[in-house]
């Protein structure tokens, strides 16, 4: 199997179809177990989705280029300066954007089990979605609220 983190959409769909064709060029029945990450929040009202995530999703984003951004080399060698290409991109990624994409699951119940289809339909399907729900300052009380709305009013959807 393979596990990744969405940030890119159409990206995430050519990198899952390379991952099939070669699970299936080696032989391997069906099609090969995807999990992908996602943070989520899920709340009642999408106005309250967004006050409480926001903060702690934009500086989870920040946090996550501060911290990869340690690993960047000035160097010739091609595999590096891809990184270094995937680290620039990673910086112009927001709370909107992740949101916008799907990469980030936060709003209403309502919402969520559209985003997760459309997510679902546009990269081919995955397996497992693993869900950080206390991404960077979201409270312990936040993330908990949200976990049990999201399976009381989404998961039955999707199980």
């Amino acid at each position: 199997g393979i596990m990744a983190v969405p940030l890119a959409v159409g990206k995430m769909a050519e990198l899952l179809k390379l991952y099939r064709d070669a699970w299936k060029s080696a032989g391997h029945p069906g099609q090969g177990r995807v999990i992908l990450a996602f943070q989520m929040f899920c709340a009642p009202t999408s106005e309250e989705a967004i006050a409480i995530a926001r903060q702690p999703l934009n500086n989870y984003l920040k946090c996550l280029v501060e911290a990869a951004s340690d690993w960047l080399i000035d160097t010739d060698y091609p595999d590096y300066d891809r990184y270094n290409k995937i680290i620039a991109g990673l910086k112009q990624e927001t709370f909107e954007s992740q949101v916008d994409k799907g990469a980030a699951w936060i709003g209403t119940p309502e919402q969520l089990r559209k985003t997760i289809r459309g997510y679902y339909e546009q990269v081919g399907g995955f397996d497992f979605a693993s869900m950080q729900v206390n991404f960077n300052t979201m409270s312990v009380e936040n993330a908990a609220a949200s976990m049990k709305l999201f399976a009381k009013a989404v998961m039955p959807y999707f199980c």
